[in-house]
């Protein structure tokens, strides 16, 4: 199974809506109810694309430690700064 590719982004005009790159719909909240319950959910959606990257990343070098190799600083500051990117979108702050 495959999602949708792409950056997905959040805009709101009485809901909050996260489309893909080229302007395509992913997912909406409730139609007329723009909170911040809602806007944190929307805002975790959009994210996932970039959790996932993160995670799959994340799992290189920790499989190429469970092998015995030796893993390089700069690959786990790669893999921190992607980390840390993809969470600060699901909390809205990208």
């Amino acid at each position: 199974m495959k999602h949708t590719p792409g950056k997905w982004e959040v805009t709101t005009d009485y809901q909050y809506i996260i489309t893909n790159e080229v302007g395509i719909e992913i997912a909406n909240t409730p139609l007329g109810q723009i909170t911040k319950q809602n806007e944190a959910n929307a805002h975790l959606i959009a994210s996932a694309p970039e959790l996932l990257k993160a995670c799959k990343e994340a799992l290189r070098p920790i499989e190429e430690n469970r092998q015995g190799k030796m893993i390089c600083e700069g690959e786990l500051d790669e893999v921190w700064d992607l980390i840390k990117q993809a969470i600060a979108k699901a909390e809205g702050k990208e």
